[in-house]
């Protein structure tokens, strides 16, 4: 009480300075209700910092494995091919173009000639899409090389690599004859006969039912597409920098060749990642406020046991205002003791399962395949994921000290004594 009346009757600066020390003390008076308040702080920050490392981990997994197989971080296209893929809507001067690109640090082109056409063996006959690559380019920028379900991948003209799914479909096997027939750039029939030498397992249904991948130079001889390219898949850094990526390619287009990244290539799997964002901020936003009416709840309760002591401070002559800010303190070092707490637990979490993942189990694997997620979740940090349920939490237990002191403005140290 010594140091109340110190902070109450000594200068200002010296009140100020005090002030501290005892919005410390003051917490401890009632220990219980303390570590109670402290420990729902730490409870909520830990639970959202998880929970928030795990989607920030799962979104760079879902980029990675969704940009991995065919799209890459980024393609050089026609204007038109997005909205119109037709062959038309192509590439000219393919070489040159590959020879500026691979002059860039850090970034992995990959040529593709995608047309579309019959695929044959023996009497069965189904659509399906051929796309011409470069083997060695196409290995390092994708994952499906990896992907085989049997047999081995490109490595010469005259070979085919075939959807697992379609070569069922079409009664194939390693070492058939595939028949590819279609209509060439020009308007003449397209035919060649590929051996068919490995069998892929995307896990994509699309993938593995409707693609074969043939020699890029198969499929511009054939079909009249010399030194073409429907568009150029482009790798750079993972998780994927997009503005670096454009920064160093654009410079290198002409007029007929744009830029566009994953977001424009996969919306679906970009607003599914968005829309799980902004659902999962609502879901914490949620809780912290839970936790925010509590600590409210804190304050009315020992603003409302303290009325006599208030009322001592204001008849020995402290301002309302340094009251106030002693409950801003008393506040304040809630939060960095919730806070504190609930980060290293946290954080201790997140090195536990950051060792081991967590598994999806093998029944919602084939689904999480189709959605582009891994297997086993691993939980990712980052400046937002570390700051946002302090931060939130820091205006909350601010925002309770302050509706919760309101009425010190219109306390009467008289009424204050003498209800106590």
């Amino acid at each position: 009480m010594a140091e109340l009346a110190g902070a109450a009757a000594g200068p200002t600066g010296a009140g100020v300075h005090l002030l501290p020390r005892i919005a410390w003390r003051n917490l401890w008076r009632n220990r219980r209700r303390t570590w109670l308040t402290t420990a729902s702080i730490a409870f909520a920050i830990a639970l959202i910092v998880f929970f928030m490392s795990l989607q920030s981990g799962s979104y760079e997994d879902m980029i990675d494995l969704g940009t991995s197989l065919i799209t890459g971080h980024a393609q050089i296209q026609h204007p038109k091919t997005l909205d119109d893929p037709d062959i038309d809507h192509r590439l000219s001067a393919r070489a040159q173009l590959l020879a500026r690109l691979d002059s860039v640090p850090g970034v992995t082109a990959a040529p593709r000639l995608v047309v579309f056409a019959l695929a044959s063996v023996d009497e069965r006959s189904l659509g399906a899409q051929i796309m011409g690559i470069d083997p060695k380019r196409e290995q390092i920028l994708s994952v499906l090389p990896e992907r085989l379900h049997a047999g081995r991948y490109l490595a010469a003209p005259g070979e085919a690599v075939v959807g697992q799914r379609l070569a069922d479909n079409l009664g194939a096997i390693l070492g058939a004859e595939l028949v590819i027939l279609g209509t060439g750039a020009d308007g003449s029939v397209a035919a060649l006969v590929v051996e068919i030498v490995g069998l892929l397992r995307s896990g994509i249904t699309e993938l593995d039912r409707g693609l074969v991948q043939l020699h890029i130079e198969d499929v511009e001889s054939e079909f009249s597409l010399t030194d073409a390219a429907t568009h150029i898949a482009l790798k750079g850094e993972s998780p994927p920098n997009l503005a670096a990526l454009t920064t160093q390619v654009a410079p290198l287009l002409s007029e007929d060749q744009v830029l566009r990244d994953w977001p424009q290539l996969m919306p679906d799997l970009f607003q599914g990642i968005e829309i799980d964002r902004i659902s999962g901020r609502v879901m914490y936003v949620i809780i912290l406020a839970m936790v925010a009416f509590s600590v409210l709840n804190t304050f009315v309760l020992l603003l409302f046991e303290r009325r006599r002591e208030f009322g001592v401070l204001l008849a020995l002559g402290m301002k309302p205002g340094r009251i106030i800010l002693m409950v801003h303190l008393e506040a304040l070092a809630l939060w960095i003791l919730g806070a504190g707490i609930g980060l290293i637990v946290a954080l201790a979490v997140i090195a536990l399962v950051g060792t081991t993942g967590i598994s999806l189990g093998e029944e919602m694997q084939e689904m999480a395949e189709q959605m582009y997620m891994p297997s086993h979740m691993y939980p990712g940090i980052d400046l937002l994921t570390l700051t946002f349920a302090p931060v939130v939490m820091f205006f909350a237990t601010q925002l309770a000290a302050a509706v919760g002191s309101l009425r010190l403005l219109r306390l009467r140290p008289v009424d204050a004594m003498r209800r106590s």
